[in-house]
């Protein structure tokens, strides 16, 4: 029977969540902080000297309203829309437009609308970007 420790050294799931599993085979808060500070020490950099090698980014994100009725065709119209694009369909439709600019677009499980999340590499450009494509969803959502 194997272990939950054969051949993983660390899994995470995207979400900040990480298990190791020699220590526990569970999602562990705590270990995770002790190795972040452990490898702090060994390679003597501060927590600052990381973050201020980190990319910049700029995201922005807008509400669209949308008739429960219409979400299903909507989902459809935009994976049509955008299938010779790189997208993953996870929660919704993430759809890659360059290395380091992407939209996201999903709908809401409670409430009429779809979510926009747009990154970029100004500020600008997310908003700009986060605007069209909210008009885009405006126009492919059926009237009340």
């Amino acid at each position: 029977m194997a272990t939950c420790s054969e051949k993983v050294i660390m899994a995470g799931d995207g979400k900040g969540n990480f298990i190791f599993p020699d220590f526990h085979c569970a999602v562990d808060g705590m270990m995770a902080l002790a190795k972040i500070l452990e490898f702090l020490a060994t390679q003597r950099v501060s927590l600052g000297d990381i973050v201020s090698k980190l990319p910049p980014y700029h995201m922005a994100e807008r509400k669209v309203s949308c008739v429960w009725e219409g979400k299903a065709r909507v989902m459809r119209l935009i994976n049509e829309k955008f299938e010779s694009y790189k997208t993953q369909m996870i929660n919704g439709v993430k759809v890659t437009l360059a290395r380091d600019k992407w939209v996201l677009i999903v709908p809401d499980p409670d409430q009429p609308y779809f979510r926009v999340s747009v990154e970029a590499t100004s500020q600008g450009e997310a908003e700009t970007l986060a605007d069209e494509y909210a008009q885009m969803i405006e126009k492919l959502s059926p009237l009340e």
